[in-house]
């Protein structure tokens, strides 16, 4: 799972040789992120840091999209789908699917290590992926805020 040429599980070194786009903070992001690459719409995070940036020995274990136009699931923008209509594609496609609390859907990977958040806004429309090499319990997304 990643983003273009970014997957999980890559050093920092190698995610921004494969996503060279120019590093930007936005609002949605909040803070503390000493341990993550931040873009227009996205965030890798790392397993390591020091007070300034990623280690070059950690790994890139979480990806998060929020509202990227040119970001792609399934073949569609990720901005087109909604709530009904991903869960359509994904059960055609035979991704096992599960409801979490706000009404945000995880997708099963191989394992329970490789996971995958679908979060929506009010109006069931899909505004974040969240994806997680060391899925934890407690979904990241957050209720959807205006």
């Amino acid at each position: 799972m990643g983003v273009d040429r970014v997957i999980l599980g890559m050093s920092p070194p190698q995610a921004r040789r494969a996503f060279p786009e120019k590093q930007v903070y936005e609002d949605w992001m909040g803070g503390n992120l000493n341990h993550c690459y931040l873009y227009h719409g996205l965030i890798f995070c790392f397993t390591k840091c020091d007070s300034i940036r990623p280690l070059p020995d950690s790994i890139l274990d979480l990806i998060v999209i929020q509202q990227r136009a040119d970001a792609i699931l399934c073949e569609e923008p990720m901005l087109s789908w909604t709530r009904s209509t991903i869960l359509k594609a994904l059960a055609w496609r035979g991704y096992p699917t599960q409801r979490l609390q706000h009404g945000h859907i995880l997708i099963a990977g191989e394992s329970v290590y490789n996971q995958t958040r679908l979060c929506f806004d009010k109006a069931d429309r899909l505004f974040r992926i969240e994806m997680d090499l060391n899925f934890s319990e407690l979904p990241f997304c957050p209720p959807f805020e205006e």
